[in-house]
This record gives C-alpha cells, sequence and structure tokens, in this order.
C-alpha cells in the first residue's frame, strides 16, 4: 500500500520558531525545511497543509484564539520564505482561506481511501482522525517519535479517536481559548465519557454525578461546551483538490538574483544608466562644458590559493567563488544559510583563513548573524599557523579543563583553565537545588547541562587561543560563545 504523509507546517513552524528565538533569524526557517524534508523522503506522496485565517470558527465564536498576539514580522517573514522554498522543493502545498491545517489534514484523509496514511501533527484534534480500519495514524512533532493507532491513542488519553472531539470539549484547549468544563482535565473527562457513554448523556443525566463540585461544573457548563464541542470538530469541506498529491513536481532553482553575474573575470560593470538618466547626464555635460570620466573599475578576485593545498576544485576568483555558492544552496545541503549571498561570504571567509569551501560551510554556523566556528577548528588554526610549539590539552573532567601552550620565540609556557565557577560566572550554568544545570534561554537543552566536560574543555582552548594567537584567531567565534551554551546537542555531541 502506498504511504502519504500529511505535515501540519503550522504547527511545526510555531514549535520550531518558538524554540530557536535566542538563535539565528534563520533558524526556524532551517530547521523547518530540514524537518519537513526528513518527512518527505519516508513516505510515497506528501502534502504539507498550512493556516490561512481569517479562521471561519471566528463566526461561531469571536473569542476563538482571541487570546493570541499578531504575529510579529519576524514570524511572517520566515513562515513565508519556508512555504516558498519548500513549494521550490517540489512539495505539495495546501492552504485554503478559513481554514486550518488540521481541516485541510481532514479533508484529505476524508478522500486518502486506498493509501495508508500518517498525520504529522502535534495538535490533538488530530488524534480524532486516527484509524486503523482505514489505515490512518498520527505522529506528533517529538523526539524519540511516538506513532499513534487507536490503540495508543485510547491509552494516552482514554478514549478512542472518534471520542476525542468529546474530551477535548469537556477538557478545554487553552492554545485556542477553548475553556472547557471548570475543573475538568483529560482524565476526569475520559472517566465522564466512559461513565455515561456520549457527551450528550453527561448533560442529560449529570444529575447523577456524586461529587457536587463536578455535578455543578457540569450542570453550569453545558452551554459552553457544547459550543467547544463545535469548535474543535474538524471541517471535511476544504476546498483541495486530492489528485494533486500524485503529480510529479519539479524542484526548483532557488537562486531570484544574479547578483554577481555582472562580472566578468573579477572586474565589475557598473549598470547601464536608464534612458531618462542618461539623458539628464547629457544635459548636464553640455551645459557645464564638463567631460564625464568612468571611474576606474574596481577588481575583485580572491586572494592566491596557498600551495600547500591546491586544489582543482577550488573557486580561484569572486565569480566563480559566488557561482559555487548558487550551486551549494541550489543543492539544498546547507540549511543553515538563508540564501546563496550567506554561503559566499563564509567561503570568502573561510578562504581568507586558508580553509577550502566545503570545510568552511560544514564547520561555520550563522547565530545571530555572526559566522561562528567549532572550538577544534579555532585550535586547529593555531596549529596549522606554524606558531606554536604546542597546543595541548593537560587535564579534563566535570568540573574543570587546562590547556597549556607555547609559542615559538616566547621564553615560557601560557597554562589557562575554564572550570565551572567561570561557566556559572559567565551565565552558563546555575545552581538549582545545590545542582549545576546548564542555562538555557530558548527552552531548548542547553548543552552545559548534557556535556559539561565537552564544554569546558573547548571553551577553555578558545581562550587560550584568543589570548596567545590573537594574530591567527581574531574575530573568531564558537556558537557557545555567541549564543550562551544554547545551541543544537548534536553539533557539540558529534566531537565530544
Amino acid at each position: 500500500m502506498k504511504t502519504l504523509a500529511l505535515i501540519d507546517l503550522s504547527g511545526l513552524f510555531r514549535i520550531n520558531y518558538h524554540a530557536s528565538e535566542d538563535l539565528e533569524v534563520n533558524e526556524a526557517f532551517s530547521r523547518t525545511v530540514a524537518k519537513v524534508r526528513t518527512y518527505a523522503s519516508r513516505f510515497d506522496y506528501v502534502a504539507v497543509c498550512c493556516d490561512c485565517p481569517p479562521y471561519m470558527r471566528k463566526a461561531i465564536s469571536a473569542d476563538y484564539k482571541a487570546h493570541r498576539d499578531a504575529p510579529p514580522p519576524l514570524l511572517v517573514e520566515q513562515m513565508t520564505r519556508t512555504k516558498e522554498r519548500l513549494i521550490a522543493d517540489g512539495m505539495l502545498l495546501w492552504e485554503c482561506k478559513g481554514y486550518e491545517a488540521d481541516d485541510i489534514i481532514a479533508t484529505a484523509v476524508a478522500q486518502a481511501g486506498g493509501l495508508d496514511v500518517m498525520i504529522i501533527s502535534s495538535d490533538k484534534d488530530a488524534l480524532s482522525l486516527v484509524s486503523d480500519a482505514n489505515h490512518v495514524r498520527a505522529m506528533p512533532f517529538v523526539f524519540p517519535e511516538k506513532v499513534y493507532d487507536e490503540a495508543e491513542v485510547k491509552l494516552k488519553f482514554g478514549v478512542l479517536p472518534s471520542s476525542m472531539p468529546d474530551l477535548l470539549a469537556l477538557w478545554g484547549d487553552k492554545s485556542d481559548n477553548i475553556p472547557g468544563l471548570k475543573g475538568v482535565g483529560p482524565k476526569k473527562a475520559a472517566d465522564l465519557l466512559e461513565r455515561f457513554g456520549s457527551f450528550e448523556n453527561i448533560f442529560k443525566q449529570c444529575s447523577q454525578i456524586e461529587q457536587p463540585a463536578l455535578r455543578e461544573a457540569v450542570f453550569n457548563g453545558a452551554d459552553a461546551a457544547l459550543l467547544a464541542r463545535k469548535l474543535v470538530a474538524l471541517y471535511t469541506n476544504a476546498p483541495i483538490k486530492f489528485s494533486d498529491i500524485y503529480e510529479q513536481r519539479e524542484v526548483k532553482s532557488l537562486d531570484k538574483e544574479q547578483k554577481l553575474e555582472e562580472f566578468e573575470e573579477g572586474v565589475f560593470e557598473p549598470a547601464q544608466p536608464t534612458p531618462a538618466e542618461q539623458k539628464l547626464a547629457e544635459q548636464t555635460v553640455a551645459s557645464q562644458s564638463i567631460q564625464l570620466v568612468k571611474p576606474p573599475q574596481p577588481v575583485l578576485e580572491l586572494a592566491p590559493i596557498p600551495e600547500q593545498w591546491e586544489m582543482q576544485l577550488e573557486p580561484r576568483s569572486s565569480v566563480a567563488a559566488y557561482e559555487m555558492a548558487k550551486r551549494l544552496f541550489n543543492s539544498r545541503l546547507f540549511q543553515n544559510f538563508g540564501n546563496a549571498e550567506a554561503i559566499f561570504a563564509v567561503i570568502l571567509r573561510g578562504r581568507s583563513l586558508g580553509i577550502d569551501g566545503v570545510t568552511s560551510l560544514s564547520n561555520f554556523h550563522m547565530i545571530e548573524g555572526k559566522p561562528t566556528m567549532h572550538a577544534a577548528l579555532i585550535v586547529g588554526l593555531v596549529l596549522r599557523s606554524g606558531k606554536a610549539e604546542y597546543f595541548d590539552l593537560a587535564h579534563t573532567d566535570d568540573k574543570k579543563a587546562t590547556w597549556v601552550t607555547k609559542r615559538k620565540g616566547a621564553s615560557r609556557e601560557v597554562e589557562l583553565s575554564w572550570d565551572t565557577d567561570d561557566a556559572l560566572s559567565a551565565g552558563l550554568l546555575e545552581l538549582v537545588n545545590g545542582k549545576l544545570q546548564g542555562v538555557s534561554k530558548s527552552g531548548k537543552p542547553s548543552n552545559w547541562g548534557k556535556f559539561r566536560r565537552t564544554m569546558l574543555r573547548w571553551r577553555a582552548a578558545t581562550e587560550l587561543a584568543r589570548a596567545v594567537y590573537a594574530d591567527v584567531v581574531t574575530g573568531l567565534y564558537t556558537p557557545d560563545e555567541i549564543s550562551d551554551g544554547v545551541y543544537d546537542p548534536e553539533i557539540e555531541a558529534k566531537h565530544s
């Protein structure tokens, strides 16, 4: 049986945006695109589904999602770029005015007979679509991944998928400003449904509820619960063309502007004036009897490639480097760079340090608009410079790391340590109930909490390199130094 993934892009993007607010501005875009591509690689067909306000549910209740602030411009801009990139990547994207992503997913599920459907969404509403008979399962945006069939939904929430709208109407949904019954959580809601057999019977037979507070909450909340039941019900009439999932889509070039095509062998040709500008210039010259002199043309060429790492594939001019940047950007292999210009800048930065282009792109990370690199590469630059007799790790544990180095021509070696007190002073660690914990502004697990020995080791190395070899590593920073210890743990784990 062919497989179909229906991805709630709006939900996935919001999670990535709020988890990366303290990181590089492109981080939510990069993470979301990469995650969608990962999901897509595992299924035969994929549809990406988006919210598209203003929502029709506002006609049922003006309070629906009324507590949410208007999205910040940066979120809107990144979301727009995310959708544009996914379309350019050949993804099918559905959004219909007035409908939310879960409504589009519900509409698609209703037409997906004969396909094995995986709903990829963290919205609890979507669990109501899970059906063993119809081969529909759900997977929220969590790690490790967990797939929900009917049995898993029942185990998690105490009801079968078909009763999830009833459960949510009783329980409420704070994210959508649906209050639910006072004092009723998922467990009590599930117990009520099991005891009375249906949503309607709970209110018809509420006098049989023994607990006074619960009986009063059900009796007084009947109207609100009935309204909530209408709000949580998913629409299955979104105007999508389901057959679009079977169409082949072309992966498009990501280049919108060929900014360096005006370069010829590294020489810039100024843009030609418009006819109006040309006429004005001629009139000015005629009236003032001044002959225009063409300004000297700047030559933009890359510094020569050092002989010790002469490589046939390395770009040898700004034109070639930019062409390489465009092709790498189009390859989608470096998602952490938002455009070809960022890749171009990193290639140039790497060249100034004597690093080839692909190594630069693999080791530089854009954090808060600044290119950063792993501390191991900073140490490597010191060693390759030939200015150090040695640069050695003398001690490392969970509390302290010590490195020693001796610069050629210096009279003595220099030793530098970094310990947990330094990390506390820098705000990278904090004491909670007598235990050291990593500080995270973004809400993600901090490397300083998970990989303290590794972080101490590389922070000490970076500080020593900057203190003794400023002429080699000036202006170079690690992701940890820019983001205060909050960064993707996988990056540090690879080097631990």
